[in-house]
């Protein structure tokens, strides 16, 4: 595939996430010379995959509409109102991620779970990190998850923070959670130890992530099968929080992943669980 495609779809893609942008903002984001940029944003202009508002670049109607009719669309559609549920019942941080390409994405977040994290959410991570991206994982055959994989030994947590790229959110918010404590779990640097955790998961029908990325951060997700994509549905909060809620936050987990599944499942699961 023409590289200048690929450019022009990862800029309309950075805009999409974290827009609207300057030309110098979307230049850095994308690693790329501020000259080369402005040209492919005024290519994209003129055929209204990009539009200028108040000086910065943002989504243009061409991407808007494009976007409307996809099947992902869609399904952020239906998964947001359960997001939102599930943040309110259980007071934690919610999320909903598919495999996008090679790398995990967000599709709908809700609530903070005591953690504060804004924007930071919004980022993309490989499949074999944090318990959203394994619980995508599990759901692969061999070689759909060797297709994906990054080469051994995986990338580690600090690698892996290092290279989000477009996520300088997620960066500053692990940055600003200042702990002593050390991570009680690793992230899987090889597929013999990642295929351990993914047969566990499949056993168990939850993924767990102990503060592997920051000490402070803690996940549960279920693998959500259901979806137009490989898709996840996890819950984040401080190490306390999550102990505090695991079993109700298990229940909304596990009612909210069934086929067909509304907002009003989950909320009744939850209540009859207590």
């Amino acid at each position: 595939m023409s590289k200048t495609l690929l450019r022009g779809l990862g800029l309309i893609e950075v805009v999409g996430l974290h827009g609207p942008l300057t030309v110098t903002e979307l230049a850095r984001r994308m690693s790329m010379h501020v000259t080369i940029a402005s040209r492919t944003v005024t290519a994209c202009e003129q055929e209204g995959w990009l539009t200028r508002v108040d000086g910065k670049i943002t989504v243009g109607p061409r991407s808007a509409l494009l976007g409307l009719a996809s099947p992902v669309s869609q399904t952020v559609r239906q998964v947001e109102p359960i997001v939102r549920a599930i943040a309110g019942i259980c007071d934690v941080a919610t999320a909903a991620s598919g495999l996008i390409g090679t790398d995990v994405m967000v599709l709908a977040s809700a609530g903070t779970g005591g953690l504060e994290f804004g924007s930071a959410v919004a980022s993309r991570a490989p499949v074999h990190v944090m318990a959203a991206g394994r619980a995508i994982a599990a759901q692969l055959s061999e070689a759909e998850l060797g297709a994906v994989l990054p080469s051994e030994p995986f990338p580690g947590a600090e690698q892996v923070i290092d290279s989000l790229g477009g996520s300088a959110p997620m960066r500053t918010f692990l940055a600003s959670q200042k702990t002593a404590d050390p991570p009680v779990d690793a992230v899987p640097r090889t597929r013999r130890t990642l295929d351990s955790r993914l047969e566990a998961i499949r056993a168990e029908g939850f993924a767990r992530d102990h503060g592997e990325l920051h000490p402070r951060v803690n996940c549960i997700a279920a693998p959500w099968p259901s979806l137009a994509l490989p898709a996840s549905l996890a819950c984040f909060a401080a190490r306390d929080l999550i102990e505090q809620r695991r079993a109700l936050i298990e229940v909304c987990l596990r009612a909210a992943t069934q086929t067909g599944a509304s907002a009003q499942d989950v909320i009744r699961a939850a209540a009859t669980s207590e």
